[in-house]
C-alpha cells in the first residue's frame, strides 16, 4: 500500500519541540488529576516524542514520574526509530539502570 501526505498533513506532524513539550506537560497534569491511585497505575507514557539532551526532558520525566510509567515505542513511520534508543543511551548515569516498561508485558 502506498500513501501520500499533503503539505498540511506534514506541517501538522512537524510542529516542533515546543509544541510536543507543551502536550507532554498537559498530559502529565491530566494524569496527576486521575481520581484514584489504581487509575494512575493504568496510565503509561510512550517516550518516542520526548527530546533528549541538552535540556534532557526525558531524564526529568523519569525522575518525576518514575521509569516504570514509560513504555518503549518508536511511532514508526511518523518518527525515526533511533530517537527513543538515543534517549536511553544518553541518560545520566544515575538513570541508566531505570526499568522502563516493556509494552508486551502490559495487561490487555
Amino acid at each position: 500500500m502506498t500513501a501520500s501526505a499533503g503539505a498540511g498533513t506534514i506541517d501538522a506532524l512537524n510542529r516542533g519541540a515546543q509544541y510536543y513539550e507543551q502536550r507532554i506537560i498537559i498530559n502529565m497534569e491530566r494524569a496527576k488529576r486521575l481520581p484514584a491511585p489504581e487509575e494512575q497505575r493504568r496510565v503509561f507514557w510512550d517516550f518516542a516524542c520526548i527530546w533528549g539532551p541538552p535540556e534532557d526532558h526525558f531524564a526529568h520525566l523519569l525522575r518525576t514520574l518514575g521509569a516504570e510509567r514509560f513504555v518503549y515505542g518508536t511511532h514508526w513511520p511518523l518518527r525515526l526509530t533511533q530517537n527513543p534508543r538515543a534517549n536511553i543511551d544518553l541518560l545520566p548515569e544515575d538513570l541508566r539502570p531505570a526499568a522502563i516498561t516493556d509494552a508486551r508485558t502490559l495487561e490487555k
